[in-house]
């Protein structure tokens, strides 16, 4: 009884290309709220690359980056960040901030324990799926995933589809242990320190050269 009053649907309604419908149901008794539209990650915007977006930038972070996190491209990999963090606040607010949703998430919450707290997001859309829902952020309380549990499942219990390259590169569904998975969590956290860890991530190693074009290349 405890994980149905503690655990939100972020049910996906319609929608998925620049963006898509979503509305929050709660498990104890099927109530939900209006539907909302959240701006996909694919085309959300980076500073600094005007023809790209978060997944693809994401994505260059997670595979390349993290393996060598070193100038000149640090500068670039925060302003990843920064755009993964506001990613997850606005998407944050665009399903809790109305008074129905405000009221299932206080409710699931329990006094404000967000360790009590079980997100499932639920779609069809493998690539709905594989958007950085561990970024979800509550501006006053911090990264969700940090402290609660957050999944992915079906809306239909069918033969799954096969996996886009979206869904492939960064995340690995269904299981929240790969690899990737475990990056995308690590950049997350990472995000919401964005601002006052700026200075302190930067670092340098010299004899860089010849991986550094590599890595710039393969992009």
């Amino acid at each position: 009884m405890v994980l149905d009053m503690s655990t939100l649907i972020i049910r996906h309604t319609g929608g998925g290309g620049d963006g898509a419908s979503f509305h929050v149901e709660r498990l104890t008794d099927g109530k939900r709220t209006k539907p909302v539209d959240i701006d996909s990650p694919v085309g959300f915007p980076v500073e600094g690359r005007p023809h790209s977006g978060l997944i693809r930038e994401l994505r260059w972070y997670l595979e390349w980056f993290l393996d060598y996190p070193f100038e000149p491209v640090t500068e670039h990999a925060e302003r990843v960040l920064k755009s993964l963090r506001n990613w997850g606040r606005q998407t944050f607010n665009a399903l809790f901030d109305s008074r129905q949703g405000g009221e299932f998430l206080k409710d699931a919450l329990d006094g404000g324990h967000y360790d009590r707290l079980h997100l499932q997001v639920s779609s069809d859309d493998p690539g709905i799926l594989a958007w950085p829902w561990e970024a979800l952020e509550d501006p006053a309380a911090g990264l969700l995933a940090q402290t609660c549990q957050i999944d992915r499942r079906l809306n239909e219990v069918v033969d799954p589809p096969d996996l886009d390259e979206n869904l492939g590169s960064v995340v690995d569904a269904p299981d929240d242990r790969s690899p990737r998975r475990i990056k995308l969590t690590r950049a997350c956290r990472a995000a919401s320190f964005y601002e006052c860890s700026t200075a302190g991530r930067r670092r340098r190693r010299p004899n860089r050269g010849a991986k550094e074009s590599e890595r710039t290349d393969a992009r």
